[in-house]
């Protein structure tokens, strides 16, 4: 009888730890998972080194839930003592990263044009074609968050991509 009370404790501590971490995984957003993808970014691309000083600059451009979230892990985290400004796009300011939504493709044309971001990341959004300029494009596979690497985008910005991160990419273009 004290075995199967014992079994009986050890089934409910079990559930009770396991539902809440699955409730709150349901609850998560993609917006929130590419928030999360996009600062984890930080950490696996190097800047030239005009763009290692100063704080990061982020441009969401179309996607507002995820400019939201970026705002809030902004407002907590620092990357390497470097606050994040998530900011809307202008011509003038340099970025190191650019969001780009699925609807707003035409961006792409002005940000290639410009010199001063020539050393920036592009991130899609769940694109079909993504072209030369981004270097990575976030999509869905089985209900979750993937995103694909074009290295060749990567090296013309002149970002250099870790393994780590390679290894991580649904697919990697060459």
């Amino acid at each position: 009888m004290r075995r199967i009370t014992n079994i009986s404790v050890k089934v409910v501590f079990v559930l009770a730890f396991l539902l809440p971490v699955k409730i709150f995984y349901a609850q998560v957003s993609d917006a929130q998972v590419k928030a999360m993808f996009i600062y984890n970014f930080l950490k696996y691309i190097e800047w030239p080194i005009e763009s290692s000083t100063g704080n990061i600059k982020i441009c969401v451009i179309g996607a507002e839930d995820i400019a939201g979230e970026l705002e809030v892990l902004a407002a907590k985290k620092k990357f390497n003592n470097r606050s994040i400004d998530v900011t809307e796009f202008n011509n003038k300011d340099r970025f190191h990263i650019i969001v780009l939504a699925n609807n707003k493709q035409d961006y792409l044309n002005t940000i290639s044009k410009l010199e001063h971001l020539k050393n920036t990341l592009i991130i899609t959004n769940e694109w079909k074609s993504v072209g030369k300029s981004a270097a990575i494009n976030f999509l869905r596979i089985d209900q979750k968050v993937r995103f694909d690497l074009n290295i060749t985008a990567a090296k013309a910005a002149q970002l250099h991509i870790s393994d780590q991160l390679t290894s991580l990419a649904h697919s990697v273009q060459q």
